[in-house]
């Protein structure tokens, strides 16, 4: 997906990585910037088109957002019916620290419910490269997210909380809730 004032798809979903490769780089600068708009729209996108159940969203911006209708309340709601995990590279400029601070505050905020995280790219090869280690790391983590048991699935949404006990600090990131559904259990 691919975004200014109005977000399109450049690369429908595809499990061939050259076509994906090659639609990464474009991006548009013209007009405003719609990120929730955006989100939203690959939000719906993804939930129709998606072949599996559990699905990610990689949001790649500097989280300010000037033209969208979209509320963050609504696109969290979003993403917790389609069990959407979003997780954001936040790539901010250096001449404005409260605008940066402001972007990923806001990025933060958005991941934060999903079971995503919001990582901050530091340095051009950081912005070129989207921090590979952090990106397979975070995607290993999907693998291990909580499912319910077959029995009681009745579309309720439940909400999470995880605790972790241990000598050294831990730190747990996890979706906020999940609905109990055939599709969930997958």
């Amino acid at each position: 997906m691919n975004f200014a004032d109005k977000a399109r798809v450049d690369v429908p979903i595809t499990t061939d990585l050259d076509a994906l490769a090659a639609g990464v780089p474009r991006r548009d600068s013209i007009g405003g910037t719609a990120l929730l708009d955006a989100v939203a729209r690959a939000a719906d996108y993804l939930a129709e088109h998606a072949a599996r159940p559990r699905k990610v969203l990689l949001v790649v911006s500097d989280g300010n957002d000037n033209a969208s209708v979209t509320r963050v309340d609504a696109l969290k709601r979003t993403a917790a019916e389609h069990d959407i995990a979003v997780f954001a590279i936040a790539v901010a400029s250096r001449d404005d620290a409260d605008a940066a601070r402001h972007g990923r505050d806001a990025l933060e905020k958005l991941t934060e419910s999903t079971g995503g995280t919001t990582r901050e790219a530091r340095d051009g090869a950081e912005r070129r490269c989207a921090r590979p280690r952090s990106r397979a790391r975070d995607a290993s983590l999907l693998h291990d997210r909580i499912r319910p048991a077959r029995s009681g699935l009745d579309g309720t949404y439940r909400k999470l909380r995880v605790v972790a006990k241990g000598q050294e600090p831990v730190r747990v990131k996890t979706r906020a809730g999940y609905r109990a559904t055939h599709a969930e259990a997958r």
